[in-house]
This record gives C-alpha cells, structure tokens and sequence, in this order.
C-alpha cells in the first residue's frame, strides 16, 4: 500500500510538471562597469488577449521597495 501512495503522487507530480509552459530569459550585461543588467523574457504560445505579467519591487534579504 505504501508503495502505490508514493506512485501514486509521483505520477500527479510529473503530470503538473508536463503542463508548465516553458519560459526563457535571456540576460545581458551591456553596462557591466555600472553592474546593470538587461533581461528579456520569452513566453512562447502566449494566447490572444491581454497577459498580465507581475515583476517584484524588492529583493531578497532587502524589504524596502526599489522604485
């Protein structure tokens, strides 16, 4: 029985793991003397219609928000 409960979670495990699009980033550093960063984001198979993509204002270990 034990056996078949891991089986079983594994497999709806794997499954979740099949459904996630892929995304890939590219970054570059251009100006890395300033330590700035360019990163460019690629969703592939975006559907028709608005996407609504959400980026953090802070980092980790640092709660104050970056503006």
């Amino acid at each position: 029985m034990k056996k078949f409960l891991v089986a079983v979670i594994f497999s709806a495990l794997s499954f979740s793991a099949i459904a996630q699009n892929e995304i890939r980033y590219v970054v570059s550093f251009p100006n890395a003397i300033h330590h700035e960063a360019e990163i460019a984001m690629e969703i592939p198979n975006v559907p028709a219609g608005n996407l609504k993509v959400r980026m953090s204002r802070s980092s980790p270990g640092r709660y104050a928000t970056h503006e």
